[in-house]
């Protein structure tokens, strides 16, 4: 039988300790800066699910949603300009007695109920993207018109909020900005944490807190107290932090009150986000 002293492992051990071990982790960092005159190409594709009970009788729709959106990079100093354009709208909703349908692409189904919905689709506007991620609509991209707000209001999550130093795999950081869910406003707090890099490209997952925002329709007052969740992952490209890819699931439950008329809801969507890139 061998015996090994207390002294010959303490010492051993202190070595492996000590001693370099030649792997040093590596850390990266992270802006959104594509080229001048790059073409960047956005698709979304989303399936709703909300149900709710307006006087204790409940009811459901499904809604299921595609933007197509068109995009150069036309400027940049301290931010990003983006010439935005949306080539492709369709929206569906459907529950019980209900059907209806918006599609830019079919004469047949133009008419979806909302105002402005089609002189909304082939217009331009820009969008300021700092070099973090976070995004402001430049004035002179929106008349008066709700559903153009509304509907710039749903390329936030084409973008990825940056981390301001370097990072390396396992790095967490947060960000706080402002969405939109089924056309109803959320405050998001999300936090990102570097899963892997391969390729030039990076995947991290996102783990968010939702809260809902007042929002006001016509005449009538309407605010959705509620608040939820958002998780899952986002692909972006090293070189130029562009989201290439990202899949995520929101689940939202709380309560509506339209001008007195208390109405419990929960609301869930998937959501799938790819991103092409031409110079």
């Amino acid at each position: 039988m061998i015996y090994i002293s207390s002294a010959v492992c303490f010492q051993s051990l202190l070595s492996a300790c000590t001693e370099p071990s030649g792997h040093r982790q590596a850390s990266y960092s992270f802006q959104f800066s594509p080229q001048l005159n790059a073409n960047i190409t956005y698709t979304l594709r989303a399936k709703q699910i909300m149900s709710q009970q307006v006087r204790s009788i409940p009811s459901a729709f499904v809604q299921d949603m595609k933007l197509t959106w068109r995009c150069q990079a036309i400027a940049r100093d301290s931010a990003t300009v983006l010439l935005m354009q949306c080539d492709q709208f369709f929206i569906r909703s459907r529950g019980k007695d209900m059907d209806i349908t918006y599609d830019s692409e079919d004469s047949l189904h133009e008419q979806f109920g909302v105002p402005g919905m089609a002189s909304f689709v082939s217009r331009q506007g820009r969008l300021r993207v700092q070099s973090n991620g976070y995004t402001q609509i430049m004035n002179d991209s929106l008349n008066t018109s709700a559903v153009d707000s509304e509907a710039f209001a749903l390329t936030t999550p084409l973008f990825c909020r940056l981390p301001d130093a370097a990072v390396s795999v396992g790095n967490r950081w947060g960000a706080d900005y402002t969405s939109i869910m089924g056309f109803i406003p959320l405050q998001v707090h999300c936090d990102y944490t570097l899963l892997s890099v391969r390729d030039g490209k990076a995947t991290l997952a996102i783990d968010a807190h939702l809260k809902t925002s007042l929002h006001t329709a016509g005449q009538k007052l309407f605010v959705a107290n509620g608040s939820g969740y958002q998780k899952g992952k986002i692909e972006i490209r090293l070189k130029d932090g562009i989201v290439t890819s990202s899949s995520f699931v929101q689940f939202l439950s709380g309560e509506m009150d339209m001008s007195g008329l208390k109405v419990p809801f929960t609301q869930g969507a998937e959501i799938r986000i790819t991103g092409t890139v031409e110079q």
